[in-house]
């Protein structure tokens, strides 16, 4: 065991273990007797088992086992231990350690309160217990032989915690934000000069190290093993994972160790590139491509008559000038899928399709070199245009990068993103590719960030992405996508404020958001029944909706649409007129005001225009006995919502 991984837990008599106990059966191999392993959570006994009935370490207890039975099951890989202990510390340096068979955390990041705790807070628990249970394999059982290759644990452990989401938490239905809060986030940290390579052989100082766990390691980690997972299809991936962890179990292990195992399952012709050399560069070379597709639209070219260039993508730096200088050598081996809009399916085939289903072809074109469709990309791509690029109906568009499974972004030809603009949205019992929500967030971030990397040719830079907003955005239905375009437009928004253009872009935000939120006179009652064990049953299947519609009402008040305004202020009145005592305790009225789930948004715009009563009341609920560490951090999130000078000062 890496002695890193070694720890020791002195407590006071107020750190409790959560009862009763919470057992894991152990993976045995057939026939074998059953073995089990309690499952505990440690805490301040308040929140343990406090005499108000609170039992806040339940859900990670539970949540802990099932994924620690899914992960040994699926891996075929005995957890080993006689133990399992997950410990709250008040004050911890880190979200989490995940030590072997004793695994700390900040005590916010664990704790949930059923029916006061938000929804986004459980999700928030399961992910992080999802991310330091997957360690007790990738980190603990397989450790990366130097920290140059700390993505060896850390984004393994991203990828896994959504995996362990789809798995043992179906209901939620987070696969398809996976794109947004991973992929995304990856894409916008490495379009930098100043980023480092997934492997990078030049670590070594304490400083070095320290700075190796970032958003690249982690996220672009995590994307990587989501493009490699694409390219091969999730059960050939796993199962290639499987034979990994059973091969280097115990040892410490270089990139190359689980390239050879991905090799021996994906097996290549002879003559044909190996899928190792095919990913070496997305590890060994900082950065990412942009690839520019150009169809030919001549009335002699042929349907298939398409180009390729390939690019780092680098956005500009603050003063202006742009970073965007390639070097010959910066080149990746892309895997490319294509589909176009008269490719129509099923909704369900959409809801979770597999980049092995369009099998990829790979552009291998050095950087700034045209590269054709090939022959060889034409016998391999399943779907590819139909028609003459000349044809104009409705239909007749192409998008590339199916699902967003691949690593980088794409940019089209004037043409192109015209017709994606102005095509009609299929709807129904038959959908396309525009009815894929990772396509629509996958549209509208690339738009953005293109726009923001000077790469729109032929028009205004962000006529496009802003047109894609006015086109699609007043009919979207889904978190990601919503939650991808309002990010970037906060992005204008900070870089408008304060210029005479400002007025005219806040009122069009406010037109937009308006419509979405009058479109919804529910909205702010989006339904969410806790479903733990512990409580009755209920359904946690509007988790998505839950998210979308309160990014809608966050949207509208933000651009001050008055209706949500007005809204937010009423439900923070009924809130403290419950009283300091009764701010935090579960109870019907809680639940029908539906302010578990909205109380930070409530707190935020209910707070702006800073009623002294209404601010005296939240300084008191955070010196309050028993308001959890958790609903601090939204009240003093919320507080600083305040637009009153003289609150601000105290703040």
């Amino acid at each position: 065991m890496p002695v890193y991984l070694n720890a020791f837990l002195v407590s006071t008599d107020d750190f409790k273990m959560h009862s009763p106990e919470v057992t894991a059966n152990d993976y045995v191999p057939s026939g074998a007797d059953e073995i089990t392993f309690p499952v505990n959570v440690f805490g301040n006994s308040e929140l343990i088992e406090g005499s108000n009935g609170r039992k806040d370490g339940l859900f990670a207890a539970e949540h802990g086992r099932n994924v620690i039975e899914t992960l040994t099951t699926r891996f075929e890989q005995p957890y080993g231990l006689t133990k399992l202990d997950q410990v709250g510390v008040p004050d911890f340096v880190h979200n989490a350690m995940e030590n072997w068979g004793l695994v700390l955390y900040r005590e916010a990041s664990l704790m949930y309160q059923p029916k006061v705790s938000t929804a986004d807070q459980k999700r928030a628990v399961a992910s992080l217990v999802g991310h330091e249970l997957s360690h007790m394999i990738f980190g603990n059982l397989l450790t990366c032989e130097w920290w140059s290759d700390s993505w060896l644990n850390e984004g393994f452990a991203r990828f896994m915690e959504f995996e362990m989401l789809v798995w043992t938490k179906s209901s939620w239905n987070v696969r398809p934000m996976f794109n947004y809060w991973v992929v995304r986030d990856a894409l916008a940290q490495d379009a930098h000069s100043a980023t480092h390579a997934l492997s990078d052989s030049s670590v070594q100082t304490p400083a070095e190290i320290d700075g190796m766990f970032d958003t690249i390691t982690y996220a672009k980690g995590a994307s990587v093993l989501h493009m490699i997972k694409g390219i091969m299809g999730e059960t050939p991936f796993f199962n290639a994972l499987k034979a990994y962890v059973q091969k280097y179990k115990g040892q410490s292990v270089r990139p190359e160790h689980f390239l050879s195992e991905l090799d021996t399952v994906e097996a290549a012709a002879a003559d044909v590139k190996k899928l190792s050399d095919h990913l070496k560069g997305w590890i060994e070379q900082k950065g990412y491509p942009v690839v520019k597709i150009t169809r030919n639209y001549d009335f002699n070219a042929a349907a298939e008559d398409i180009s390729f260039t390939q690019s780092r993508f680098l956005l500009p730096v603050w003063n202006g000038s742009s970073t965007s200088v390639h070097s010959a050598t910066e080149k990746w081996d892309i895997p490319l899928t294509l589909t176009n809009g008269a490719i129509i399916k099923d909704p369900a085939e959409w809801a979770d399709v597999q980049v092995a289903t369009n099998t990829p072809c790979w552009v291998t074109s050095a950087a700034g070199a045209t590269e054709k469709l090939s022959a060889a990309c034409l016998a391999i791509l399943s779907e590819r245009p139909q028609v003459p690029g000349n044809d104009t109906m409705g239909s007749n568009y192409i998008v590339a990068n199916v699902q967003q499974y691949g690593f980088y972004r794409v940019n089209y030809d004037l043409t192109n993103w015209i017709r994606i603009i102005r095509a009609p949205v299929p709807s129904g019992t038959t959908v396309n590719i525009l009815n894929d929500v990772a396509t629509r967030g996958q549209l509208f971030d690339d738009s953005f960030n293109l726009a923001r990397a000077d790469l729109m040719e032929g028009v205004e830079q962000y006529d496009v992405p802003l047109r894609l907003v006015n086109r699609y955005l007043p009919g979207e239905v889904a978190y990601a996508p919503l939650a991808s375009a309002t990010d970037n437009i906060r992005f204008i928004d900070q870089m408008l404020r304060g210029s005479p253009n400002y007025r005219r872009f806040a009122l069009y935000m406010q037109t937009l958001a308006a419509a979405l939120y009058n479109a919804r006179p529910d909205i702010w009652s989006t339904d969410w029944v806790d479903a733990t064990t512990a409580e009755t049953a209920g359904t946690e299947s509007s988790y998505g909706e839950l998210m979308f519609n309160n990014l809608i009402i966050e949207t509208a008040c933000f651009y001050e649409v008055p209706e949500c305004l007005a809204e937010a202020e009423r439900r923070l009145g009924v809130w403290v007129g419950r009283g300091p005592s009764a701010a935090f305790a579960p109870d019907e009225r809680l639940s029908t005001e539906n302010l578990i789930q909205t109380k930070s948004l409530v707190l935020c715009y209910g707070l702006r225009d800073g009623k002294p009563a209404y601010w005296q009341f939240m300084k008191e609920l955070l010196v309050l006995p028993g308001t959890i560490t958790s609903s601090k951090l939204i009240l003093l999130r919320g507080m600083a919502c305040s637009r009153d000078e003289s609150h601000l000062q105290e703040y």
